[in-house]
Parts: structure tokens; C-alpha cells; sequence
């Protein structure tokens, strides 16, 4: 099986028990926009992820289909946080300069994974910090627990992008 395992550079972690098209697959990005004219499909998503298993993509950014960075959807849909998976405060993207993540946590063995990061991108939302970890038990399950140090009452929006409507079967969300 391959190994989960974390870019640092980069700033990806890739949590995986093999390479199989059947085997889990999650990727999370923790890194910073990268805004000079040779990166200029940078998101201003902070800690998203996509994720795929059993032969399907899991969890997905939204709207990827343009046919040019050129395209309008690309500054008004695409590259924003509502289009990624994860947590959106008060509808705002995270500030561009302090949604570069830091790592707290990483872990990989042969039965389970642990990822962990943090970051100040929604401190002008009244969110001093954003921390996510990520537990992934081999074969199994992601869990995914996201703490907000927050001042004040903002809204707060969980993104998830799915291919399928999900449905609460048997103790488990299932695609229907």
C-alpha cells in the first residue's frame, strides 16, 4: 500500500491507504495563495480537501469545468472559498495574506493518519484562529473536526461538494 504523506513545501498532506482506483484517497491543502502572474489559478481556500474512494470522487471542488482561467466564473466562483470544502465565516473569503496554514500535527502509520493545521485567515471575521484535524482510519473513514476561536457569534457555513445527494443510512451519510 502507499504511504500517506506530507509535502511541506507545497503544503499539501495526502492521506491515502494505497493506489488502487477502490483505495481512499483525501488531499488537504494548507497552504499559502500564491499571487504572482506564474500561479495565477492560486485559490483563496484555507484548509479545503477533496477525497475519493470506491472507485469515485468523494468529495470535489465545485464548478472546475471552464474552459479558460480567463473566464469570469473563474474570479467570481471558482477561485473563492464557496467553492471549496471547507469552512466559510460570514460568507467571506479568507484574508488573502494570513490564510497560509501551520502545521500542528502530522502522523502516519500503517492503520491510521493524523493531520492538523491552523490558520488567522478569517481574523477580520471576528475568527482569531481556524484549526482542522483530520483523523483517517485506513480502509474505513476521514473524521474531520474543525475548531473556530471565535469572538462574537459569526455565521459560520461547512462547504462539502459531493457528486451524489447524500443520505443518513444506518448511523453513516451514504450516497443515494
Amino acid at each position: 500500500a502507499a504511504a500517506s504523506v506530507l509535502q511541506p513545501v507545497s503544503k499539501f498532506a495526502v492521506l491515502r491507504d494505497g493506489l488502487a482506483p477502490d483505495d481512499l484517497y483525501l488531499a488537504v491543502n494548507y497552504g499559502p495563495l500564491i499571487g504572482h502572474e506564474y500561479e495565477s489559478h492560486s485559490h483563496l481556500d484555507a484548509l479545503s480537501f477533496v477525497a475519493s474512494g470506491r472507485g469515485a470522487p468523494l468529495a470535489l471542488e465545485a464548478g472546475l469545468a471552464l474552459d479558460t482561467y480567463d473566464s469570469p466564473r473563474y474570479q467570481t466562483w471558482l477561485r473563492r472559498a464557496v467553492a471549496h470544502n471547507m469552512v466559510i465565516v460570514n460568507g467571506q473569503d479568507p484574508a488573502e495574506a494570513a490564510k497560509d496554514g501551520r502545521l500542528l500535527a502530522w502522523a502516519a502509520s500503517p492503520l491510521a493518519d493524523v493531520f492538523a493545521a491552523a490558520h488567522t485567515g478569517y481574523a477580520a471575521q471576528g475568527v482569531r484562529e481556524h484549526r482542522r484535524l483530520i483523523l483517517f482510519v485506513k480502509g474505513e473513514y476521514w473524521l474531520i473536526h474543525d475548531t473556530l476561536d471565535q469572538a462574537g457569534v459569526p455565521e459560520l457555513d461547512w462547504r462539502l461538494f459531493t457528486p451524489h445527494p447524500l443520505e443518513w443510512v444506518a448511523g453513516r451519510w451514504q450516497p443515494s
